[in-house]
């Protein structure tokens, strides 16, 4: 993975259509995409885990998830 321009990209909205490209160029493997994720978090990107328990659902999804530092997050938890 080529890391080249890419320093600041996505630390706001006008420019996440540039980063996505750059990642979707640049990013074979997950892994690769989360340590671009990594290198360019300048404006304090947080992951967020989810899970449910048996019987559970949650959206968004169970998983781990990334958001802007401070952004509020609304979790839905439905139990079967």
């Amino acid at each position: 993975m080529k890391n080249v321009g890419c320093e600041n990209k996505g630390s706001s909205s006008a420019e996440n259509g540039t980063f996505m490209k750059h990642a979707l160029q640049n990013c074979a493997t997950v892994d690769e995409f989360e340590q671009l994720l990594i290198e360019t978090n300048s404006s304090g990107r947080e992951t967020k885990s989810i899970s449910a328990g048996t019987g559970g659902t949650t959206d968004p999804s169970p998983g781990t998830h990334i958001y802007d530092s401070g952004a509020r997050v609304s979790i839905t938890a439905n139990f079967i």
